[in-house]
């Protein structure tokens, strides 16, 4: 039986109206090109921001090279880390850091816990 399965799997054609096995014979678009893990982003703005019951966060905003902007929201612990991580002591001396900082304070957080 799992096998059938699978073979119906790799070939579409056989349980699927026309239309849908004319779209899964498309050529395939590489919309996530190897490219993407060299994109750079740095931190450009930082500010507090009170979150779910009145526990701070600290809302950073990533600018990317392409001029897109996104804003990462970070608790308290977290925020600490990556405060360390960029051997910062206050808040603007943030900006101009590597994304790749935040990152790594999200892991080091998640695995802490």
């Amino acid at each position: 039986m799992h096998a059938e399965r699978s073979a119906r799997m790799i070939n579409p054609q056989t349980q699927f109206c026309p239309a849908t096995s004319f779209l899964w014979n498309l050529p395939r678009l590489n919309l996530l090109p190897n490219k993407i893990n060299s994109m750079t982003a740095l931190i450009s703005h930082v500010h507090l921001n009170a979150a779910h019951e009145g526990i701070a966060e600290l809302i950073v905003t990533l600018t990317f090279e392409n001029g897109g902007q996104s804003q990462v929201p970070l608790d308290p612990n977290t925020s600490s880390i990556l405060m360390s991580r960029c051997q910062a002591s206050d808040l603007s001396e943030l900006i101009g850091q590597d994304w790749t900082h935040i990152r790594d304070a999200l892991t080091e957080s998640f695995n802490s816990n």
